[in-house]
């Protein structure tokens, strides 16, 4: 299969998912609004990167990115639980991130 093909396939069936993630988040909330999944973005980003997939590029694994987003999730509800705003959740989904990064660079250093 050529790459134009390749590409145009993956795009097609990304906004297809995306567009039914919009429907089933719509349904979910009895309304509708432009910026409606925005909060999801961090979140779904801490996940893949928590599930092992570097973030500049590479390959992942999708039990990693299943592991990502449980552990995401209960990290999620651990902080709500506790009572820490949304507003520091973000921010600790920000550090996540940037620890993971530095966990996987280092990691790549010490291979070479």
């Amino acid at each position: 299969m050529p790459v134009l093909g390749v590409l145009v396939a993956a795009y097609t069936l990304c906004g297809l998912c995306a567009g039914l993630a919009g429907i089933l988040l719509t349904g979910y909330s009895s309304q509708s609004y432009l910026g409606m999944g925005d909060r999801y973005v961090l979140q779904s980003i801490a996940a893949v990167v928590i599930g092992g997939t570097p973030i500049l590029g590479g390959s992942g694994g999708y039990g990693g990115t299943i592991a990502g987003a449980i552990t995401v999730v209960l990290l999620e509800n651990t902080l709500q639980i506790v009572g820490i705003r949304p507003a520091s959740q973000n921010i600790l989904y920000g550090l996540v991130i940037l620890l993971m990064l530095f966990v996987y660079g280092r990691g790549g250093r010490v291979r070479d």
